[in-house]
């Protein structure tokens, strides 16, 4: 659909706000990383839509609870771990004092959603690569499946566009 491939091409940090997920003003804004450069372009704009709003900043990422590439389920268990140390450490060098921090287990859409619902977030930010081709077709969009099912605003910050902050 249009809305989905919205992803594709924005150059500017974009609002969409599906018509059930309207809110009069932002009270916690969660942040979606994944410990790249590239995602933590999202920062300056969340933050600065969360400064404007008087809003508390979460910044959250989800690792997967059982790596494919595991031989084992110890392998498994024990790169789960690492991925989870390395997720809390990237928090911790990007988060400022008074923002939230979570990594989180599980499947990236639904996780980031879920967070969202328990934590009371009423907008997600998150970075989107605009991949195309067949890079778009291995790798998939986290931004598009949060577009999909989300009930709240999505904030989209493209990685490839000029963000100030």
């Amino acid at each position: 659909t249009l809305l989905l491939s919205v992803a594709l091409y924005i150059v500017v940090p974009v609002l969409i706000a599906p018509p059930r997920g309207a809110v009069d003003r932002f009270t916690r804004v969660l942040v979606a990383l994944d410990g790249s450069a590239d995602a933590d372009r999202a920062l300056p704009m969340a933050r600065l839509v969360a400064e404007g709003a008087g809003a508390t900043v979460h910044l959250v990422i989800v690792c997967d609870a059982e790596p494919a590439f595991a031989r084992t389920s110890e392998d498994a268990a024990a790169i789960a771990e690492r991925l989870t140390d390395a997720a809390a450490e990237h928090l911790h060098a990007v988060g400022l004092p008074g923002e939230e921090t979570a990594v989180v287990s599980g499947h990236p859409v639904d996780s980031i959603l879920e967070y969202a619902e328990e934590q009371g977030c009423d907008l997600i930010a998150m970075a989107t690569h605009g991949r195309t081709g067949r890079p778009r077709l291995d790798l998939g969009s986290v931004a598009d499946g949060v577009l999909a099912s989300a009930d709240r605003p999505v904030l989209l910050v493209p990685v490839r566009g000029q963000v100030v902050g």
